[in-house]
């Protein structure tokens, strides 16, 4: 445990200038202090201090602030250029989050190159976040040629040093034989590895691949031996080409699409491991007070990627679902990630807004109705989950990776009673998903 500061010496070498002691004193405040109370204000002014003589460590925490929009509303346009000073000061974790607001084009013009690079410099200093937005962009082809084996070899090195995403990557690879040999033990071993290490989805995965090669499942403990040992290198010519989604007609009545190959493999699984520290209890629009509340009928948990929990892998995602859709991709509202356990489920409802309810009126006010629903599957389901159109008798299995797109409302916009559905309980294990809903106008 790191012993208490003492106020009043660090006050004194503030009040001199020494530019750590002035940002200890504002991140102490900014902690809460001797009273246990935030002090935004005192904390900004002595930060400020410190970053006026170029502290890197102050500089960041200022531009992190900003992209919280701590004391308004979120800042990038003000917190680049701070990223930038921290940057030519060399500190690793300002390189990532600069290369993060350039990939996304949010307070500093889209630069994909500069944000490849700008990833890759930040792992290079040490800042292992870093390895899994670089191996998503030499997958990807984001910010120059796509690269599948460099991806691979980025992601083993993250492995390595036990990031539970990039086992779990790694898992897939191994399962699929892409830039590997097909090797499902190899592939189980991982996944176990990354359960271990905290991956939330890796048993679902694990227990997935376990009954589609035929071998006896296990618990989700660690293996014996260690996955890595003996792997081969990634291998250019054994790469799996990278497919557009492909979509089907699913039903007329309501309009509704199934999509093949909507996310990969290292998207989905980023995804969850983002959401999954920001789950709270999903909730329900009371009609009569108009405000969130619980309900029996809608149980899982809910977590909203937005704000300062938006990141390239989710904006990527996004206007993925605004090209298959033919929504711009400011009618989106916030990307939302759905945990289902065992037996949770979400009973029948429509996701269009009744114009009748007066507890809907602000919502409608503030970005029109609710037009179009986009579900995107994350995770293996071993039992149940299914989405459930009853009026249609039309039953939609998860399929991970794929997605479902439906209407809520005939082309005139009036509401669609036909498209209400149902989240079945899940049986087994548990189900991960994302969902955007599309409106008629950009939600504020």
């Amino acid at each position: 445990m790191e012993p208490l500061p003492d106020p009043e010496r660090l006050r004194r070498d503030a009040d001199r200038g020494i530019a750590a002691a002035q940002y200890n004193l504002g991140a102490w405040l900014l902690s809460g202090g001797a009273e246990g109370q935030p002090d935004l204000a005192g904390a900004r002014r002595w930060l400020e201090a410190a970053a006026e003589q170029e502290f890197a460590p102050a500089l960041l925490v200022l531009a992190r602030l900003r992209l919280a929009g701590e004391g308004g509303a979120p800042d990038p346009a003000g917190a680049a250029p701070l990223l930038g000073r921290a940057v030519a000061a060399g500190h690793p974790e300002a390189m990532f989050r600069l290369a993060d607001l350039q990939a996304m084009g949010e307070g500093t013009g889209r630069d994909a190159e500069a944000a490849r690079a700008g990833w890759a410099r930040a792992l290079e200093a040490g800042f292992g976040p870093a390895a899994g937005r670089l191996a998503w962009a030499l997958e990807a082809g984001v910010g120059g040629a796509a690269d599948p084996a460099a991806s691979s070899r980025v992601w083993r090195g993250a492995a390595a040093a036990g990031d539970a995403t990039a086992l779990a990557v790694l898992g897939r690879r191994l399962a699929r034989g892409h830039t590997f040999p097909v090797d499902p033990r190899r592939a189980l071993a991982c996944f176990r590895c990354a359960a271990a290490a905290g991956h939330p989805s890796a048993t679902l995965e694990a227990a997935s691949l376990a009954a589609e090669a035929g071998i006896e499942p296990r618990g989700a403990e660690a293996p014996a031996t260690d996955p890595l040992a003996g792997l081969p290198e990634p291998d250019a010519d054994r790469a799996l080409p990278r497919r557009e989604p492909t979509a089907r007609l699913l039903s007329w009545s309501p309009r509704a699409f199934v999509f093949a190959g909507m996310i990969p493999d290292e998207e989905r699984l980023h995804l969850i491991a983002a959401a999954a520290p920001l789950l709270r209890p999903a909730l329900v629009v009371s009609r009569e007070t108009g405000r969130p509340a619980s309900s029996p009928g809608r149980r899982s948990g809910l977590a909203r990627l937005g704000g300062p929990f938006r990141d390239p892998i989710v904006a990527a995602h996004e206007e993925r679902i605004a090209l298959h859709s033919r929504f711009p991709p400011d009618c989106g509202e916030t990307l939302v990630v759905l945990c289902y356990g065992p037996g949770d489920e979400y009973r029948p409802h429509h996701d269009w807004f009744d114009r009748a309810d007066p507890a809907r009126r602000e919502v409608l006010a503030r970005g029109g109705q609710r037009l179009a629903t986009f579900i995107t599957w994350l995770s293996p389901v071993a039992g149940g989950g299914e989405t459930v159109f009853p009026a249609a008798g039309v039953t939609v299995p998860a399929e991970p990776g794929g997605a479902l797109f439906f209407y809520n409302c005939h082309p005139d916009g009036t509401p669609d009673p036909a498209s209400g559905h149902a989240g079945a309980p899940v049986t087994r294990g548990g189900k991960w998903i994302a969902t955007r809903w599309l409106r008629e106008r950009p939600p504020r």
